[in-house]
């Protein structure tokens, strides 16, 4: 029995609403015209699910250097139901989304499609078997993080495919991109300082604090510390020729952002600390999601004030979703997401151990001079990107 359905999804940030700026990625449409999954699921709100969980099998494809951002781009459409082979049923429908595509060496274009290897199943049981089958052989634990279908003894390298994967193919073109654009300076010092709230997540580093030692050469610095059961504060401030510069850490010593998230006392420090804020960041493992997007949750914004999101881990890129954005149109109803927020992220792996990306931020923001391709390509971790800052108008009035 054939039946035809139309579902469609769209994200509240479309991919029409993006744009983007990096020296070493650019951001491109994917499309995919004729995907398909199996499931024993009827239901079209779990399929959403389902096809993300699919999909993101596209970053173990890439290796982590070309990276979907399904969460808060995703356009989705289904179009068909038929009955399934390994499963009740087999959905097709129509995707597209944006993936920061590692930027075309020169002489070289981007290819207008490419092919990448999917489960043919993807409701939960059907991606266990998955990874019954080709863990180990085809990469590690999360098998779709670490997904090498090429690798020697991976079966998903030979052809014909094995019968639960597929061949999916998706049209790339090149996005919206900017170039040249800066952080809006005149707006995190209309008031005379620049306040830092960092988040640096468990990572079994001896030099986690050394984000403070900026500091310690600074004649007029005032620093305190304090401790509690599984986090610690520490505060420090200074004079610079821009203004005074206020940094406020909270290191997670137990536990990391996901666990924190429920912690009342962490949660409560965090709101403190934030008060006043220009820059919120954090350093530390995505958790392959669950630590980045607890994150953000844990941010709130201010009416008409300007912010500046950095968020340092393992290609967060691929699993930011929609909070930042929901959070200010609820917080300046009248504008675009854009207009009081850039988010700064990393499209690949993150080096964040040690704080030298926001010791590098500090020094470009009170110097208020680089543009943020100008500082993002000096950064030593890999494909850094900012996201909202299309309509930053500095140095002209905000």
């Amino acid at each position: 029995m054939r039946s035809f359905i139309l579902f469609v999804f769209v994200s509240t940030l479309s991919l029409a609403d993006t744009r983007y700026e990096s020296p070493s990625t650019i951001l491109v449409k994917g499309e995919i015209r004729e995907g398909v999954f199996e499931t024993d699921s009827e239901d079209a709100a779990q399929w959403k699910q389902e096809v993300l969980s699919q999909l993101q099998f596209i970053v173990g494809n890439f290796e982590q250097k070309n990276t979907p951002s399904l969460g808060h781009t995703l356009n989705l459409e289904f179009k068909e139901k038929l009955p399934g082979e390994s499963a009740k049923f087999k959905v097709s429908y129509k995707a597209i989304f944006s993936l920061a595509w590692t930027r075309p060496y020169q002489g070289s274009s981007l290819p207008t499609e490419v092919k990448v290897i999917l489960p043919k199943r993807s409701d939960g049981r059907g991606l266990e078997l998955f990874s019954e089958h080709h863990l180990n052989h085809c990469g590690q634990n999360p098998l779709w993080y670490y997904f090498k279908p090429k690798s020697a003894g991976c079966a998903l390298g030979k052809n014909p495919l094995p019968s639960d994967a597929q061949f999916t193919k998706i049209y790339l073109s090149t996005a919206k991109n900017s170039w040249g654009k800066y952080p809006e300076y005149g707006k995190i010092w209309e008031d005379g300082k620049l306040v830092i709230t960092h988040v640096m997540g468990n990572v079994d580093s001896d030099d986690a604090f050394s984000l403070h030692s900026l500091f310690e050469h600074e004649t007029d610095v005032v620093s305190f510390e304090k401790s509690s059961d599984s986090f610690v504060t520490r505060v420090s401030q200074f004079s610079t020729q821009a203004g005074r510069v206020i940094v406020r850490t909270l290191q997670i010593t137990k536990g990391n952002v996901e666990e924190q998230e429920k912690n009342p006392d962490f949660v409560a420090e965090f709101k403190n600390l934030q008060k006043e804020a220009d820059v919120i960041s954090y350093n530390g493992h995505a958790g392959f999601g669950e630590n980045s997007r607890a994150f953000t949750r844990l941010i709130d914004f201010t009416p008409a004030k300007y912010y500046l999101v950095w968020i340092n881990a393992c290609v967060p890129f691929a699993y930011l979703d929609d909070t930042l954005m929901d959070a200010q149109k609820r917080a300046n109803p009248a504008s675009a997401w854009s207009k009081h927020l850039d988010i700064a992220i990393l499209t690949q792996a993150g080096i964040f151990q040690y704080g030298s990306d926001i010791q590098a931020l500090i020094r470009v923001l009170t110097q208020k001079q680089l543009s943020y391709s100008q500082f993002l390509n000096s950064l030593s971790s890999h494909g850094p990107a900012v996201l909202g800052e299309e309509d930053n108008q500095w140095p002209k009035p905000f």
